[in-house]
């Protein structure tokens, strides 16, 4: 496994997700499942690092963990885990090469909301994909980590005190208040939709989620930008001022970030020349700030909530009633 070691901080959060190459499944039976479990077990127990939730998929792993004091401990955990366990695989089906995509991703979890609904995430992650039919019969599944955090099983994939801390103190309680706050979460579909659009961001992961509409959205962030900027439709299609460039640069930089679409795709969309995106972001970025549209520390965590907030709901935005331009724009962004 080709690990780019990122410098950890002790105690940082991180969504790990491992998935095979092309789409292909990463578990030939539960045997594999089985191993990479033990595995996994057998290197928390030597390590710093800390988990507070695993789920084995078949197509993917998601896993949460905290980081040690070690430098690169998050990475190194992972090297200890998946490059025995890949050669062991590989030598088993008798095949040769990359069982897993060289690099895991990675989600930085930075505030308390966010990383709550990772550990929901990731315990539910057999459930909201059909592998169980309902929390009763997950509390007892074996490919995730939730009979440990509730007791029914003793831990080995997750450091459990760790992981029920974060609903209290007294064990009682706590138990109560993670039972809850699952129950909860199968009632939404606001937080589910929100972690999808946060994990479709990143393109080697879209084909695990369901892609959002790229078109509608396209259309509300023109029309935000347009809005935001005070241009009318026709401005901004003949790009006759110097207001229209800097919204077609507020747009540029709010579908790159909002979407995680590439500058050549945004270009296309926008109707201007793809060596212009970079000029055109570096505008939108001054913008998006200056109108408070998009704020840095929470670009990872689109409206996502803990167990007590209410999820907020955003008025949507207006559709612009013309078709957004496909080809090349006149004036100053055709340069």
């Amino acid at each position: 496994m080709n690990i780019k070691h990122r410098r950890d901080f002790p105690g940082l959060e991180v969504h790990v997700i491992v998935n095979a190459p092309d789409g292909a499944s990463l578990f030939r039976d539960e045997h594999d499942k089985r191993k990479l479990g033990e595995r996994f077990a057998e290197v928390l127990a030597s390590s710093d690092v800390q988990s507070l939730a695993l789920a084995i998929m078949d197509t993917h792993v998601h896993a949460q963990l905290v980081a040690g004091a070690a430098p690169h401990s998050v990475g190194k955990f992972m090297k200890r885990v998946w490059a025995p366990d890949s050669r062991r695989f590989n030598a088993r089906h008798g095949r040769r090469g990359h069982r897993i995509r060289s690099q895991y991703f990675r989600i930085e979890i930075r505030r308390p909301r966010h990383s709550f609904n990772v550990l929901r995430y990731v315990l539910l992650n057999p459930l909201l994909a059909g592998m169980t039919r309902s929390l009763r019969d997950l509390e007892t599944y074996r490919w995730t980590s939730l009979p440990e955090l509730l007791g029914t099983r003793p831990p080995a994939w997750i450091s459990r005190e760790a992981a029920l801390r974060r609903f209290g103190d007294d064990e009682g309680s706590a138990l109560e208040r993670a039972r809850a706050f699952l129950a909860a979460g199968l009632e939404s579909r606001a937080w589910r939709e929100d972690m999808n659009a946060l994990l479709w961001r990143f393109p080697g992961l879209r084909p695990l989620f369901p892609s959002p509409d790229v078109d509608g959205e396209t259309r509300a962030i023109v029309a935000l930008a347009c809005t935001t900027l005070g241009v009318s439709p026709d401005d901004w299609i003949g790009a006759k001022s110097a207001k229209a460039w800097s919204a077609r640069g507020l747009a540029a930089w709010l579908l790159t970030e909002r979407l995680c679409l590439s500058q050549k795709d945004c270009a296309a969309r926008l109707g201007v020349a793809a060596g212009s995106v970079t000029r055109l972001r570096g505008i939108g970025r001054e913008l998006a700030l200056a109108h408070s549209l998009w704020i840095p520390e929470l670009a990872f965590e689109p409206r996502v909530g803990m167990m007590s907030d209410v999820i907020p709901t955003e008025p949507r935005v207006g559709m612009m009633s013309d078709v957004i331009p496909t080809g090349r724009a006149g004036g100053r962004d055709g340069r």
